[in-house]
């Protein structure tokens, strides 16, 4: 369920949307839905009523956009573009052969000496540090 919500604020981001959930029809709000409709049916395994769950609707409306964001890929290219600007920004997200930096050093971390795990661990404290410093700077919506 985290992609789900991760593809929903990637959408709701492109849309300048703060809560894809309201119930509205002006155009943004329907368009971010049909696109997230789209991307999460075509891209994950997830069952249109899990989809559906994250934005409050039902599973029938998860198939009705989804139907409808294919209906307007093949004559709106403004449409079109926005559901590959957002695909493309959801590609770390969905693509689960990509390892984490984490993954990959739980791989070797058994091999390496003690020494060797320690600058790891002590540039990893700086990184953290340096990232939280920074996560203060940074105003995140």
């Amino acid at each position: 369920m985290q992609d789900l919500i991760q593809i929903r604020a990637v959408v709701e981001d492109n849309y300048n949307i703060k809560d894809i959930t309201i119930h509205s029809r002006q155009r943004d709000y329907t368009d971010a839905r049909k696109v997230y409709s789209y991307i999460a049916r075509r891209c994950t395994r997830y069952t249109s009523n899990q989809i559906g769950k994250i934005i409050n609707r039902t599973h029938a409306s998860i198939l009705i956009c989804h139907n409808r964001a294919n209906e307007l890929m093949e004559r709106d290219e403004n449409f079109r573009m926005s559901i590959r600007y957002c695909m493309h920004l959801c590609v770390n997200i969905l693509n689960k052969e990509s390892t984490t930096y984490k993954e990959s050093l739980d791989l070797i971390w058994s091999n390496l000496s003690n020494l060797q795990q320690e600058n790891i661990l002590s540039m990893a404290n700086d990184m953290t540090a340096k990232n939280n410093g920074l996560k203060k700077e940074i105003r995140y919506v």
